[in-house]
C-alpha cells in the first residue's frame, strides 16, 4: 500500500498532513471515531449529494499503526435539515440501515466496519 500523503478534514475538506490531529485550515478534528478502536482519517471525496456524502479513508488503530484493509469508503449523512422531527427521523433511518447491513453477509453487500457518531454527524464505514 503507497503511503498516505495528505488527509482532508471531514469539516472543510481542505488537505492536511497525514499525522495531523486537527485541521490547521479550521482547526477541526480530522480524525473519525475518536471514542472507538479504529480511528479513521478521510483521504479523498468520492461523491457528495443532497443527503450524504461518500469519502474514500485509511484506519488506523489507537496506537497509529494502518489496520486493515487499504482504503475504506466513509459515508456521512449530511444534516442539512430545518426540521427537528425530519432530522430525527433521518437519523434514526441512517442507524436502521446500519444495523441492518451489518446483520447481512453477502458477497455482493459492502461489509460494514463500523458505524458511529462523531462531531454530531453520523458515519458508516
Amino acid at each position: 500500500m503507497a503511503e498516505v500523503q495528505q488527509i482532508l478534514c471531514p469539516i472543510c475538506h481542505k488537505p492536511n498532513p497525514p499525522r495531523a490531529k486537527f485541521c490547521m485550515h479550521c482547526q477541526s478534528d480530522v480524525l473519525l471515531n475518536n471514542d472507538g478502536p479504529l480511528l479513521f482519517k478521510i483521504t479523498n471525496v468520492i461523491k457528495e449529494g443532497g443527503q450524504g456524502a461518500v469519502y474514500q479513508a485509511v484506519a488506523a488503530d489507537r496506537n497509529g499503526q494502518p489496520h486493515g484493509d487499504p482504503v475504506y469508503a466513509v459515508k456521512e449523512m449530511l444534516d442539512r435539515f430545518t426540521d427537528p422531527k425530519e432530522e430525527r427521523d433521518a437519523i434514526e433511518r441512517f442507524e436502521e440501515e446500519a444495523q441492518l447491513l451489518q446483520r447481512l453477509s453477502h458477497p455482493r453487500i459492502p461489509r460494514i466496519y463500523a458505524s458511529f457518531k462523531d462531531e454530531e454527524r453520523q458515519y458508516l464505514v
